[in-house]
């Protein structure tokens, strides 16, 4: 490979329990993946499938009753039997994937009932229901990637054409169709592969500038969006949380991270405010997060209410600024959501391949948990999945799989001498015009 650099890899942490078990990959095919019907074993799929599916359904059905009673503001011939179809996959499997079950019925009903007015809204609901079904169900992938770009391109159009200003009759679908935009345009990369992208640092700070733009556009208006069927999204209510080990990790790293701060050469002197007003947001946002479950939307109204003069040093590549948002990252892997945790082990890649050595003093806790650091090299408090205190046998469920991940210690004991740092490889990411082209379409 050009430049003596290899590819880098991220393990999938999506599949069923026998795949895991038998180390094979899972297609994620519901009721029942494939290697399960080939093997005649009980798939994890069919099991969330008898739990969930008839609540959902039930759900569904109450939310949007029949084809006849949709009372969409536009001819009811505008959509066609495909476009059903999708609306109904979104209610009863892709919106799964964008929330656990507590707070489920947001994307999964009150968002359909907010599209029901918005049209724009509706087809980027439809664009990220083809988008997820073109993963999970691969012999059909090329036409479903055809409506999902089909969809998502109408959702943009109808945005610029109805949406003149911000109003709180509309500022709620307006955040909603911001956060499907985000979740449509980092499931992108996710569909094609991360070899297409050329930064996903890059990208995914553009991808946070323009969420971030419409945050704010959303101004007088917030207030209403706040007291709305869709506050949630701006306003995640308060959950009751117990402190765990990631409290107890993530306040040893703010002291370290605050020691860095007063005392690395790295740092510039004119920044050292912004940095300091940075690191305790995101303090506030780590202590204050549950660690059940975690939820990716709390973690993005971080991005959104960070101090401004500190993204900017962000979008500047700062090395202090990249070193907050690598362990900002980590509220995101923890999350089983199949859209953010690939994105998140990418970007602190991507910040850890570019840094210093001075630099990654300060990124060895997101290096650690996103995979970046061998495991042999962890040190013996590590918190990141392969090595966190309890039962190895984790079950992470990802609402859209019910996902149960065997996370193993391995067999090497910490003290033994096998365990010798391992230097860390750099990877490659190769360009190409097609997909910046479409993310500039976004």
């Amino acid at each position: 490979m050009a430049g003596g650099l290899r590819k880098y890899h991220t393990k999938s942490r999506n599949g069923c329990s026998q795949c895991k078990k038998r180390r094979k990959k899972c297609d994620m095919r519901m009721p029942k993946c494939g290697n399960c019907t080939k093997w005649g074993t009980t798939c994890d799929f069919t099991a969330w499938s008898a739990a969930v599916r008839p609540l959902i359904e039930k759900q569904f059905a109450e939310a949007l009753p029949t084809v006849n009673a949709l009372a969409y503001p536009m001819p009811l011939a505008s959509f066609d039997a495909d476009d059903l179809g999708l609306l109904r996959h979104y209610a009863t499997t892709s919106s799964l994937t964008l929330a656990p079950k507590d707070t489920l019925a947001l994307f999964q009903v009150s968002v359909p009932g907010e599209a029901k007015s918005h049209l724009f809204l509706m087809h980027s609901v439809l664009a990220f229901s083809a988008l997820h079904l073109s993963v999970i169900d691969t012999h059909n992938r090329d036409r479903h990637i055809y409506n999902a770009f089909k969809q998502h391109h109408e959702a943009l159009v109808s945005f610029r054409e109805t949406v003149k200003e911000v109003t709180v009759e509309n500022g709620g679908a307006i955040t909603a169709f911001s956060f499907l935009i985000l979740v449509y345009t980092i499931g992108l990369p996710i569909v094609f592969g991360f070899d297409d992208a050329t930064s996903p640092l890059d990208s995914f700070i553009d991808i946070l500038h323009v969420l971030r733009g419409a945050w704010a556009a959303l101004g007088p208006n917030m207030a209403g969006v706040e007291n709305g069927k869709l506050r949630e999204l701006v306003k995640p209510q308060p959950i009751k949380r117990k402190p765990c080990v990631m409290h107890a990790m993530g306040a040893k790293v703010v002291r370290s991270l605050s020691h860095f701060l007063d005392t690395s050469s790295i740092v510039e002197d004119e920044h050292r405010h912004t940095y300091r007003e940075a690191l305790m947001h995101w303090e506030r946002f780590f202590m204050n997060s549950p660690c059940k479950p975690p939820l990716w939307a709390n973690a993005l109204v971080w991005t959104m209410t960070a101090p401004h003069p500190y993204f900017k040093l962000l979008q500047e590549k700062r090395p202090f600024a990249l070193i907050i948002f690598a362990n900002w990252a980590i509220a995101l892997i923890r999350a089983p959501n199949m859209w953010f945790n690939a994105w998140s082990r990418e970007v602190v890649a991507d910040i850890w391949q570019m840094s210093s050595k001075e630099t990654r003093r300060g990124l060895m806790w997101p290096a650690e948990v996103c995979g970046i650091i061998p495991k042999n090299f962890h040190p013996t408090d590590c918190v990141c999945w392969e090595c966190r205190e309890g039962d190895p046998y984790l079950a992470v469920r990802d609402s859209a799989a019910a996902v149960l991940v065997d996370r193993s210690r391995g067999d090497i004991p910490r003290d033994s001498p096998e365990r010798q740092l391992q230097p860390v490889q750099p990877y490659t990411i190769v360009e190409q015009p097609a997909f910046q082209n479409l993310m500039k379409a976004v």
